[in-house]
């Protein structure tokens, strides 16, 4: 579990984590909730979530990802097939 609720990220922290959790093959559980991922940073998790295959659970509510950033997290949950 890596929970880094309300930890005040930004867009390029929120990116850098995505890139990091794009090789992840251990971590299940990851909460970015409150903190300031905006919409950019919302796309590259949502890069990410496209690609792995380990996260179980993903929390990101609170994180100012906007109605752009909800839209592109939406669309790759559909291919996601790990999270529950």
């Amino acid at each position: 579990t890596f929970d880094i609720n309300s930890n005040n990220v930004g867009p390029t922290g929120a990116t850098a984590l995505a890139e990091m959790l794009k090789i992840n093959t251990t971590l299940q559980k990851f909460y970015i909730s409150g903190n300031n991922v905006g919409p950019t940073g919302a796309t590259a998790l949502a890069e990410m979530l496209k690609i792995n295959n380990t996260l179980q659970k993903f929390w990101i509510h609170g994180s100012k990802i906007g109605d752009a950033g909800g839209k592109v997290v939406l669309d790759a949950l559909k291919v996601n097939s790990t999270l529950t």
